[in-house]
């Protein structure tokens, strides 16, 4: 597993690291949720770092040439590319795979809100409120 450096990010008054996978860990695990792999040592692993997302101990981010690389579809390998999605969906939350334009908005009203020409502002969801919510699955697209 390549793990790059922690980056601290300051989220309240707690400093959470940031850790970028490596594409081949994403393969991995993706073959994990396929059943194509029954190594329990990756498994327990993979359940691992997905706790330590839900408990917000670590950020798993993924840059665009990862997900290049990762997603590169093939028809015959359906099911291994989607459950690569499925495993960055899992340990990168709710703005794995953001569409770009709900990103673009959701930084529009950050900056406006921070420049105080929003009188509130609620946390603002990347995802569509199906998939924030858990109610469409990679399968199902």
């Amino acid at each position: 597993m390549t793990i790059a450096a922690p980056v601290p990010k300051t989220v309240g008054t707690a400093d959470i690291p940031v850790v970028y996978l490596d594409s081949q860990d994403y393969s991995r695990f993706g073959d994990l949720l396929r059943g194509a792999s029954k190594d329990d040592a990756l498994s327990a692993l993979f359940l691992d770092l997905v706790e330590r997302k839900n408990r917000g101990e670590v950020i798993f981010a993924i840059s665009m040439p990862v997900l290049a690389e990762i997603f590169q579809y093939d028809a015959d390998y359906r099911d291994t590319c989607f459950k690569k999605a499925e495993a960055v969906e899992q340990l990168c939350g709710k703005y794995a795979l953001a569409h770009p334009a709900r990103l673009v908005g959701a930084e529009i009203l950050s900056a406006a809100a921070g420049r105080g020409m929003l009188d509130s502002i609620e946390e603002v969801n990347v995802l569509s409120s199906e998939r924030a919510n858990g109610a469409v699955s990679i399968n199902e697209r």
